[in-house]
């Protein structure tokens, strides 16, 4: 049985060597390739986390924008007042309620006059 010919294009080439060599690189270059890459990915998330935040703001300002609008402007409430007896027979003051802040009519009319 004979040998196939070679054809005469790859007369000088080698298998082996078919894929070009890599450069090598020193450890230092590898470091700063991957760290700017880092840099680079950081950065688009930063980014798309800062329109995300954005987005989600204007989506809340609308949302209060049409709930104001289907509501109405909201009613004003004011406090009620009632007067409160102390539950000690021996103080015999009465006491103002307003919103939860508790005041002595002589105390209060001593700080008025003042």
């Amino acid at each position: 049985m004979s040998r196939p010919q070679t054809r005469p294009a790859n007369a000088n080439k080698h298998p082996g060597r078919l894929v070009a060599s890599r450069v090598q690189r020193s450890k230092e270059e590898v470091a700063a390739e991957k760290n700017r890459k880092q840099a680079e990915k950081d950065a688009r998330t930063a980014a798309i986390d800062k329109s995300r935040t954005k987005i989600t703001e204007a989506e809340d300002t609308m949302a209060i924008q049409q709930s104001a609008q289907v509501t109405g402007p909201p009613r004003l409430v004011r406090p009620r007042k009632h007067v409160v007896t102390n539950s000690d027979p021996a103080n015999t003051d009465l006491q103002l309620a307003v919103a939860g802040q508790h005041f002595k009519f002589p105390e209060l009319l001593t700080n008025l006059i003042d």
